[in-house]
């Protein structure tokens, strides 16, 4: 099936229709339960020639979506965008949500006139793997943070659940940092001055957001790109025993504890947990804390006391201290996965081996998500760089910066993933 747009909810029985798109004759059977579809562009509507397609990313913190506009030559344009806070839940109810955001979306696009393409994508945490009885499901462990218990999404087809929820429609699910990279590689690829970096090589993406996401592709000589494996680097072991760190605050030494594991060592839940930490040990000391005033912890306080926009200078130090070690420990992810040593917390989510041979020596890193933006990621970079050369020396590695423009990178990788799977 291929386009329509959605219109007010109707009770009334919807017929088959027939129409013409684009030299092609499409039938349209029934494509939603209880909601009459009106079709735009052609038949009727302002815009005639434009078709959109829906794009999601489900991050830790928000949901969301864009509406695209397929009929351009150039990089996708994002004709409208909507949000919502992502809640933690049962499949059933995450679902449920989900799919009732989905139909605001829809009906906000066919308001506006446009077509809608019945491929949807979708970018959500989780490792997507073949299941026994068709479709893929999300590998036991990968996607803790959806659920009210770490374990809830094990075993879920997101396709599938969507497609019973919105039928008519196809959907197309990633993992949220593959989409982020597959968007970030086409940006990357119409610049010549990264272009020749990425071209013929194999590349991996780490993007840091609420949690942290990653995604592996080979990039041909000619700049097609091909996803070779998903994303799922938050649990890689880094130090097996943890890693205790000193903070210098005013004269005073804070040691901190952290888990060993990529996720709990650069993430923003990780950045989180450390200005927390170092605020409740200042307390105890009888010392005023110095972020909990100045907002919400994490990767965006960071950056804006980096910048002096907020607090003075003991607050920027401590904050440049902060992000100092968490470059440090992103070269220590890097360095993992150039080594190819993919040790997991879960034995049940080990690599497959040829997943294994293929990140072994990637030197060829992009550096992504919502925390390296700003001051922070000048700061990440550099240090994650002074790490490796330290521990790896004599291999050049290459650590990329995002052109500006990929702020809606996870939902606009998701569209453009979307274009891969046939209608039906």
């Amino acid at each position: 099936m291929i386009g329509g747009g959605l219109a007010a909810p109707s009770q009334a029985a919807v017929p088959p229709l027939l129409f013409f798109f684009r030299g092609q004759t499409v039938v349209l059977k029934s494509p939603f339960a209880g909601v009459r579809w009106r079709l735009a562009g052609g038949l009727m509507g302002t815009n005639a020639n434009r078709s959109i397609r829906i794009g999601l990313d489900v991050g830790g913190t928000k949901i969301f979506a864009i509406g695209v506009d397929l009929d351009v030559s150039h990089s996708p344009s994002v004709l409208f965008s909507r949000s919502v806070p992502t809640q933690a839940d049962c499949p059933e109810k995450f679902f449920d949500r989900l799919a009732d955001f989905l139909r605001d979306v829809l009906k906000e696009g066919q308001e506006k006139g446009w077509v809608a393409d019945v491929r949807i994508g979708v970018g959500m945490p989780g490792r997507y793997i073949p299941s026994t009885g068709g479709g893929r499901v999300i590998a036991t462990g990968t996607a803790p943070n959806l659920g009210v218990n770490p374990n809830d999404f094990d075993g879920v087809n997101p396709e599938r659940e969507l497609s019973r929820r919105l039928p008519g429609f196809s959907f197309c699910v990633h993992n949220d940092a593959v989409a982020q990279m597959r968007f970030v590689l086409d940006l990357l690829l119409r610049q010549e001055s990264t272009s020749s970096v990425i071209k013929g090589r194999r590349v991996c993406y780490l993007g840091p957001g609420t949690g942290l996401g990653g995604g592996f592709a080979e990039v041909g000589p000619t700049g097609p790109v091909e996803i070779r494996t998903d994303g799922h680097v938050f649990d890689i072991v880094i130090e097996p025993g943890g890693v205790t760190v000193p903070f210098v605050v005013q004269g005073m030494t804070i040691a901190v504890s952290r888990g060993g594991t990529a996720e709990e060592l650069v993430s923003g839940k990780a950045i989180s947990a450390l200005m927390t930490e170092i605020d409740q040990k200042l307390v105890q000391n009888g010392q005023p804390p110095l972020f909990s005033p100045l907002g919400s912890p994490g990767g965006w306080l960071l950056d804006r006391c980096l910048m002096g926009e907020v607090g003075g200078e003991p607050e920027r130090e401590l904050a440049m201290q902060i992000a100092r070690f968490e470059g440090r420990m992103l070269g220590r992810v890097m360095e993992k996965i150039y080594r190819g040593a993919i040790e997991k917390t879960d034995r049940r989510a080990v690599w497959p081996e040829d997943d294994v041979r293929f990140v072994r020596g990637i030197s060829t890193f992009v550096l992504g998500g919502s925390v390296p933006r700003g001051r922070v990621g000048d700061v990440l970079r550099e240090s994650a760089l002074a790490e490796l050369a330290e521990r790896v020396p004599g291999t050049p590695f290459s650590l990329l910066s995002p052109p500006a423009e990929s702020g809606n990178a996870g939902a606009l990788g998701a569209a453009l993933l979307a274009g891969t799977i046939p209608i039906h």
